[in-house]
């Protein structure tokens, strides 16, 4: 210590070879309020660790066994010592942050307080902290972040359970408490269209008991999600090499086990650590996600909010985008996501109807990364055995004709859009007749279908990721 005035209390440096918190925070002092020059700032600091937090920890425990909901503690019981500003306690939070960012940064422990309440400064005006949490409370994760995303969940079938659950929540929009009660069991076939896959959301973890059961926060959690193509493809993978180990089927295991214990699942909480994680991984702004724990623990009125788990609240928000970028209406929005079908005339149960279900299925095939490379082209094959097809929300169609025999191919076209261009194009000459749905107000889109461009956007960050 440079000066005495400022001289910590005693303590335990290590515990069992490992640095405690009290260890981090005398070693490396000087690194950690390297900006703090002036004396008495640094008195001022020392003395709330002597008196306030440094009690409030364990003296012979690792920084690296410490959890969010251990600082969170921590807070709770010196609000119960007096009565303190909220500014007070940002100072206290802003304390304990220090020394845990400065010890994830030499490898230490994890940082476990990223995207919290404890980043947020204390000294920022409270009109300026408004302004800024409606900056960062942003509706999506940006095409860049969703790159590096797919890369960190959608690459490898074999990854830890953690991050098998932040896929299904990435991929589903599922809450944490659903994502941790998948079973593989529950990813089904359409018994009308066998190559569509679904998911049965119906059943949910408790995080405080682990213990499995029917339903979930609200009766709207009961929902059959399509799933996309690569997700199916990672679980299908993920579920066959299981079973050449094991020996066994896998029907019962949870999808979100607990890192390689595939019998044992995960809870929430293990949800929460695991997409902090992977959000500072993947460089996601950190005033983005400290914004949004601080309106979770503020704002109870919102089901989405209340489960305080910033990644569940983002990549839903994220689903959300999507699914209103994809061409669906409001009703198939509220349905996937479970919340509540504000349509009095239909109800949740008109979603078991398979055809309901699979034009959602392919709409949401035009999702970016997910499915295929170019899903805006929707490719047809015309043979005996499929004479007939239906097509929705399709920009570009490509046709193919497995017989070179005259034929006549007659094409039902109905636009989304009033006053909507049709274009034909065949590789020699052709006489078309085209007969297209007049255009009754009641059957438009009230959307404009920007799926073309949307995939643009996506296709650049991907080859930014590339380049970076």
């Amino acid at each position: 210590m440079a000066s005495k005035n400022y001289e910590l209390q005693d303590n335990i440096v290590r515990a069992g070879g490992k640095y405690t918190f009290y260890g981090v925070l005398k070693e490396f002092y000087g690194e950690i309020f390297k900006n703090a020059k002036a004396e008495s700032t640094r008195n001022s600091y020392n003395s709330i660790y002597n008196r306030l937090i440094l009690p409030e920890l364990t003296a012979e425990r690792a920084i690296e066994t410490y959890t969010l909901e251990d600082y969170e503690g921590v807070i709770d019981r010196i609000k119960e010592k007096g009565s303190y500003s909220e500014a007070t306690i940002g100072t206290y939070r802003y304390l304990i942050r220090a020394v845990v960012r400065l010890a994830a940064e030499k490898d230490i422990c994890e940082d476990v307080l990223f995207g919290t309440e404890f980043s947020i400064p204390p000294t920022e005006k409270p009109e300026r902290a408004t302004e800024k949490e409606l900056v960062v409370n942003r509706k999506s994760l940006s095409a860049r972040e969703e790159a590096a995303l797919y890369d960190e969940l959608m690459v490898d079938p074999m990854q830890t359970g953690e991050k098998m659950g932040l896929a299904l929540m990435y991929c589903l929009g599922l809450r944490n408490e659903e994502a941790c009660g998948l079973k593989y069991g529950a990813i089904r076939g359409m018994s009308r269209h066998p190559e569509c896959f679904y998911a049965q959301i119906f059943q949910s973890i408790n995080n405080e008991t682990g213990e499995e059961h029917i339903g979930g926060k609200t009766s709207n959690m009961y929902r059959y999600v399509p799933v996309p193509d690569r997700l199916l493809w990672m679980i299908n993978q993920r579920a066959h090499r299981l079973e050449e180990a094991c020996g066994e089927r896998v029907d019962e295991y949870y999808i979100a086990c607990r890192g390689d214990q595939y019998k044992e699942q995960c809870v929430s909480r293990h949800l929460t650590a695991a997409g902090r994680a992977v959000l500072r991984k993947i460089h996601v702004n950190e005033d983005v996600v400290s914004y949004i724990d601080r309106r979770l623990h503020q704002d109870a009125g919102d089901m989405d909010l209340r489960v305080k788990d910033p990644t569940t609240y983002l990549l839903r928000r994220n689903l959300g985008t999507h699914l209103y970028l994809l061409g669906m209406n409001e009703t198939e929005i509220q349905y996937i996501m479970g919340h509540s079908i504000e349509d009095p005339y239909i109800i949740r149960n008109h979603f078991g109807n398979e055809d309901l279900l699979y034009e959602i299925h392919q709409k949401m095939k035009n999702r970016p990364f997910l499915n295929d490379l170019y899903p805006y082209m929707c490719e047809v094959g015309l043979d005996d055995a499929h004479r007939y097809h239906h097509v929705t929300s399709a920009p570009e169609i490509h046709l193919t004709a497995a017989s070179q025999e005259k034929s006549t191919l007659l094409l039902n076209l109905v636009c989304d859009e009033p006053c909507a261009e049709i274009e034909i194009k065949a590789p020699y000459a052709v006489r078309t007749e085209v007969i297209t749905a007049p255009p009754h107000a009641k059957s438009l889109s009230r959307r404009t279908n920007i799926i073309k461009k949307y995939h643009g956007v996506y296709k650049k960050a991907t080859r930014h990721l590339v380049e970076d």
